[in-house]
């Protein structure tokens, strides 16, 4: 029996077989296709997970879910409180990702639409080592507790992918901020 592989549609993969005998002796082949998605998420909890501080420090601290069923991604999260024009406390999300191509980011958070930030800002580093804006800003007062896609595909490399979500806002000092999870979606390359 012969195996061979090939890549199809992103994420996807055929695994073909030759020179396999059926039960009644016959060699035939035959083929497969199996299909992969690639997914990586990284949790406030996850290795992947740091903060990175500015002056002055503000502290992202763990908030514990405890609702039945839970909001929270893995049952916690972190929060902050917006500020205007600081742009370097921010939660960085790092993911170990298994290939360089596109990747659709999603964002995982839990809404509150009295006290959230209604345009909380992201981050991305990408395969060129560029830190760019991602989106234009989440409404985290709404649609949490699910996976929010935000902006396009980003091209991204395994030895610098990050995601950062800010403290920063334009106009709302005082908003809390949720950063819980993000999700990278493999789209090909």
């Amino acid at each position: 029996m012969i195996l061979t592989t090939a890549a199809q549609l992103p994420g996807s993969l055929t695994i073909a077989a030759t020179g396999v005998q059926s039960t009644t002796g016959l060699t035939a082949p035959t083929s497969k296709a199996y299909v992969f998605n690639i997914e990586v998420v990284v949790d406030d909890q996850s290795s992947g997970f740091s903060t990175v501080n500015g002056s002055p420090i503000r502290t992202w601290g763990p908030v514990s879910d405890v609702p039945s069923p839970a909001i929270a991604w893995g049952g916690t999260y972190r929060s902050n409180t917006t500020v205007i024009g600081d742009t370097t406390n921010k939660a960085k999300f790092r993911p170990t990702l298994p290939e360089a191509g596109k990747y659709q980011i999603y964002i995982w958070y839990k809404a509150n639409a009295a006290s959230n930030c209604a345009a909380t800002q992201l981050q991305v580093t990408n395969s060129s080592n560029a830190t760019v804006a991602l989106g234009t800003g989440v409404n985290q007062t709404i649609n949490g507790g699910a996976w929010v896609a935000v902006g396009g595909p980003q091209q991204l490399d395994p030895s610098n992918a990050a995601v950062y979500v800010l403290i920063n806002t334009p106009s709302t000092p005082g908003k809390t901020v949720v950063a819980d999870a993000i999700k990278f979606v493999y789209t090909g390359q």
